[in-house]
């Protein structure tokens, strides 16, 4: 239904729909963001032994509430939820902790990749007081292997979160000051113990939450990023203070995807100037890791990969 809609039925008639559906194997439920049912009644369990995808968009309590009352589902089951309405850090705690806590039944599939994309919503810039307010839309993938492909122009993980290997997804619209506080409130939920490769390439992160990173995912060895992005400058400047301060290498491999600089190319055809200062911008960042290699060597923790792909191909 519609948004201003307001729906006659119950939290409890849709469990109870669900549960007279023992062979579900694909769960797909669009909720408007007006539909605020009663959440007080404990929920009932619903048994679905072939569950092997669950997608829902609403209120994050009412997804939260759904996702809690699945029980027996097979132990692949993916899960993606999402937002339409611009939300706080405090309203999706509650379904990031039951995404977590499904993500953590036995034996479920180990999380070896993230991927975090961040964009601009789309706003009123009369309606918002400051910067700080304006909406951000947050992707936060959680997946079993790092994919080596191109993100599409825009950046968005559309490739990571349609692949069927994706165990988890979440999609949620918060104001730009509270980014930090929901990613952080992500890597503590879900379980990301055996995260090895983190994919950066679609979202502009803060020292803050690079240092969140390193402090909740302690198996991380690889970071993806493109290397024209202020991502890199950020990430090595961290990567510098931990060798420098501390004797830490938090990484051992830095993969660069070079493919979406051909997005300039095509947006900015006429337009040499602007290519020419990505390139140059892209030149200097993997400069500087390199310096930062150089360094981490001298004090006797090398770097194994400096790695880049997704080159262009000549016809």
């Amino acid at each position: 239904p519609a948004d201003g809609i307001h729906p006659a039925f119950q939290i409890q008639d849709v469990a109870d729909a669900l549960s007279r559906c023992p062979i579900l194997d694909t769960l797909h439920l669009m909720l408007p963001s007006s539909y605020h049912p009663d959440l007080s009644i404990p929920s009932t369990p619903v048994t679905l032994a072939h569950l092997g995808l669950v997608s829902m968009r609403g209120v994050p309590d009412v997804c939260a509430y759904l996702l809690q009352a699945l029980t027996n589902i097979p132990r692949s089951t993916r899960f993606r939820t999402g937002t339409s309405e611009r939300v706080s850090p405090a309203e999706i705690s509650t379904l990031t902790s039951a995404m977590g806590r499904q993500a953590s039944r036995e034996a479920a599939p180990a999380i070896r990749m993230v991927g975090i994309y961040l964009s601009q919503g789309d706003w009123d810039w009369g309606s918002a007081d400051n910067f700080a307010d304006l909406p951000t839309r947050v992707e936060f993938v959680g997946q079993p292997h790092f994919i080596r492909s191109r993100v599409d122009l825009r950046g968005r993980l559309h490739e990571a979160s349609n692949d069927p290997d994706s165990l988890l997804g979440l999609d949620a619209l918060v104001p730009a000051n509270a980014v930090a506080r929901l990613l952080t409130g992500i890597l503590q939920s879900w379980p990301l113990s055996q995260v090895t490769h983190v994919d950066i390439r679609a979202a502009n992160i803060t020292r803050y939450f690079i240092d969140a990173l390193f402090s909740e995912l302690r198996a991380i060895t690889t970071l993806i990023m493109w290397p024209e992005s202020a991502n890199v400058h950020t990430m090595i400047d961290v990567l510098f203070g931990h060798l420098r301060a501390h004797g830490r290498r938090p990484v051992t491999n830095i993969i660069f995807d070079v493919g979406h600089m051909e997005h300039y190319s095509m947006e900015n055809v006429w337009d040499v100037g602007t290519q020419g200062a990505v390139e140059t911008l892209a030149r200097r960042n993997v400069m500087y890791t390199l310096q930062y290699c150089a360094e981490a060597a001298g004090v006797g923790m090398p770097l194994n990969t400096v790695e880049v792909f997704n080159e262009p191909q000549d016809e």
